[in-house]
């Protein structure tokens, strides 16, 4: 009778032991959980929402040895990443890929074009409308129908319009009835924030045409890419270059040029009007984010 309790008692500990040991090789090499630590990705993640991660290709223990072999995540505009701004801090961010390196991105009036193009944004994207109603009372109707929670969408009713925060799936819903006169996103006069990176402060929801910087990118340096690149080069590729009579200097000496060591993506939140991102501190390297959203955790998990 001992004799079997020792036994189980040691298929028990060994099954444990497996068990945590297999856990542990997963979360170090290939995927974590991670908790949602603001608003700024509503309306698709929510504060405290659980989410998994696959941290393979980029902070796994894995990730170097793929690294030296050149084996690359396939990274995608609209891929949802979590980051780090430095490497050295604890906080971890989480927004929406928008654009890859070597890519041009502007926005006007927060509207966002890719290489030219008008970026195809998420349906979970929120933006604050102006809506243009035939009829309160059927608008009312429409929405619950729909299911559009509009009282908690900051709401504010004028005389013939109403302004509020909706995803671009409602706001699809919207376009297709025939509830709406007309239908535009409603953008502050001046919104202005102040850069987190160069402590400037800018109009959030335009950005002036820049290139995403790649492994390799050269650029001439004059007073326009000084001023954007500036800051980045110094944060995150460990060179300070100074300006001395209209000259440009990195270590006493003059050059004119420089190449980038690391490659960058543009990243955004999904809440436009409520995320710090890059709009505020730049574009981020690739090499500071941890990994890659893969799906939500129930929330009573």
């Amino acid at each position: 009778m001992k004799i079997r309790i020792k036994k189980n008692l040691k298929n028990i500990v060994v099954t444990f032991f497996l068990f945590f040991s297999t856990l542990l090789v997963i979360r170090s090499c290939f995927l974590d959980v991670f908790n949602i630590p603001s608003n700024s990705m509503n309306d698709k993640l929510f504060v405290s929402d659980k989410v998994i991660i696959n941290k393979t290709h980029y902070s796994g223990l894995l990730s170097g040895i793929l690294k030296w072999l050149n084996a690359k995540d396939d990274l995608q505009p609209r891929d949802i990443l979590v980051f780090k701004l430095d490497s050295n801090e604890k906080s971890f961010y989480i927004k929406r890929c928008i654009a890859l390196p070597g890519q041009n991105i502007e926005i006007l009036n927060e509207d966002v074009k890719v290489n030219g193009s008008k970026f195809n944004e998420d349906s979970h994207v929120l933006f604050r409308f102006k809506i243009f109603y035939k009829s309160y009372h059927r608008l009312e109707r429409f929405f619950s129908k729909a299911g559009i929670d509009y009282f908690n969408a900051d709401l504010v009713r004028n005389s013939n319009y109403l302004s509020l925060n909706l995803n671009l799936g409602e706001y699809k819903l919207l376009i297709e009835s025939m509830e709406v006169d007309s239908i535009q996103i409603d953008v502050p006069t001046t919104k202005t924030a102040k850069s987190t990176a160069s402590k400037r402060k800018f109009d959030v929801n335009n950005l002036q045409l820049i290139k995403i910087p790649y492994k390799g990118m050269t650029i001439k340096l004059n007073a326009k890419n000084y001023r954007v690149y500036n800051v980045l080069i110094k944060k995150y590729e460990g060179f300070i270059i100074k300006l001395y009579n209209d000259e440009f200097r990195l270590n006493g000496k003059k050059i004119t040029t420089y190449t980038f060591k690391k490659d960058y993506i543009f990243v955004l939140g999904d809440n436009r009007n409520n995320s710090k991102d890059s709009r505020h501190y730049g574009p981020i390297p690739i090499s500071n984010v941890t990994g890659k959203y893969m799906f939500k955790l129930a929330n009573n998990f």
